[in-house]
């Protein structure tokens, strides 16, 4: 927030001692905040500090910990959200973080109640697909796509939405939107118990939820929505290409980790996400060669998506000929290290290693301070330093160097 213009000041309440000296270390991820001079760190009780402050917010983010921890279910009350709306400006948003694992359905519903029963209109977004990000607002929201689609070509959004989502333009991001206001406002309708002060239900529920076996998945709020008509914001200005959108939406969970329902794209985007599946399980070869027949089939136009290209990248790297490089090259403005290190391997599987050896040290350099590469293929890569042969010995001190430091935010430590 701190690297938006239009942001005067951010205040950050933290309880936790601990979480300044992460923040510190997460320095390449959150682009070193604690240097920001807009940010104003507060320590103690984010809901004491709302309470008495006289600030007025435009936007007010809730981040806590896990719902089931001692008191955190205080920051999940109707009483705390009263608070909250008495501290938002005019056309102000509030932001609630809650985890989508772990936690039983009707916990979930009485979180989505609550929030509901002091904000009119709330949108469900996710960031990772195991955690909702709830946005509440006093005024319907109607997203201008044109408007959308300028500021998410804009900086630092462009460069936000390729390094933490792996995506660009808005069809990746309405990825992220998994229910409009309509299903937040069925669930308040549905009579579920609200989370209050003086009834903790959100706490004890999310405890309970850590050993049932009727847990909540978001496959199954995603299928309730879409089936409902409820999974898409509303829009305004402007044209969107929805099978875009579903495929985005599901390719961000395949490589997250998250189970996908590929039935619910269309047979052309079906194809895409083989190919991405078989790129996950290694089979290069066979990935490279339903590629190129889509390629073919689809007379050459394909648009091809941020993640797309960081699959192709490796996909190249390992099983490509000369006329397939150029896929390590389009990788260079979402993931310029990723790049430099599938180019290296490319090198030494084409029996250019000495090239390939010197690259991929480039690349580990770089790795010190960029935590965005995908952990995988980068592990993947570094394998190339554990072969050694006799000439090449007296470049394993140099190897070493490069491995000593510890990567950005200690990614891929052992």
């Amino acid at each position: 927030l701190g690297q938006l213009p239009e942001i005067e000041q951010v205040h950050v309440a933290e309880i936790e001692p601990a979480i300044l000296t992460v923040a510190a270390r997460c320095a390449p991820v959150n682009e070193r905040a604690l240097e920001n001079p807009k940010l104003g760190v507060f320590r103690g009780d984010a809901r004491e500090l709302l309470a008495v402050s006289s600030e007025r917010y435009d936007l007010i983010i809730s981040e806590p910990s896990n719902p089931y921890r001692s008191g955190v279910a205080s920051l999940y009350t109707r009483e705390f959200y009263a608070d909250v709306l008495k501290r938002l400006a005019p056309h102000g948003l509030f932001v609630q973080w809650v985890q989508a694992y772990d936690v039983d359905p009707s916990t979930l519903r009485s979180v989505f109640a609550t929030l509901g029963s002091v904000f009119p209109y709330v949108e469900t977004w996710h960031g990772m697909k195991q955690d909702l990000l709830l946005v509440g607002s006093l005024e319907r929201p109607v997203h201008d796509v044109e408007a959308l689609r300028a500021r998410l070509a804009s900086q630092p959004f462009d460069r936000a939405l390729r390094s933490a989502w792996m995506t660009d333009g808005v069809e990746g991001f309405l990825g992220h939107c998994v229910a409009n206001v309509a299903f937040t406002r069925a669930a308040v309708q549905s009579g579920a118990a609200l989370n209050t002060d003086d009834a903790s239900l959100v706490e004890f529920g999310f405890a309970r939820g850590l050993r049932s076996d009727a847990r909540f998945t978001t496959d199954s709020l995603f299928t309730s929505a879409r089936a409902r008509g409820q999974s898409r914001p509303e829009l305004r200005g402007g044209s969107v290409d929805w099978p875009r959108v579903d495929y985005e939406s599901e390719a961000f969970a395949m490589v997250t980790g998250v189970s996908i329902d590929s039935e619910r794209l269309e047979p052309h985007y079906r194809d895409r996400m083989t190919v991405l599946n078989k790129w996950k399980a290694g089979d290069f070869a066979s990935a490279l060669m339903l590629w190129k027949y889509i390629g073919i089939r689809a007379g050459g136009q394909m648009q091809t998506t941020t993640i797309e290209r960081m699959a192709l990248a490796e996909i190249v790297a390992y099983a490509g000929d000369n006329s397939t490089e150029s896929w390590i090259g389009s990788l260079t403005t979402d993931q310029p290290t990723m790049a430099i290190a599938m180019r290296a391997v490319w090198l030494t599987q084409h029996g250019r290693r000495t090239e390939g050896l010197e690259m991929i040290v480039r690349a580990l350099e770089r790795y010190r301070s960029d935590p965005w590469p995908l952990p995988g293929p980068m592990a993947r890569a570094i394998t190339l330093l554990q072969t050694v042969t006799p000439d090449e010995m007296a470049l394993v001190p140099h190897w070493l160097e490069a491995l000593d430091q510890p990567f950005a935010v200690y990614v891929n430590e052992p």
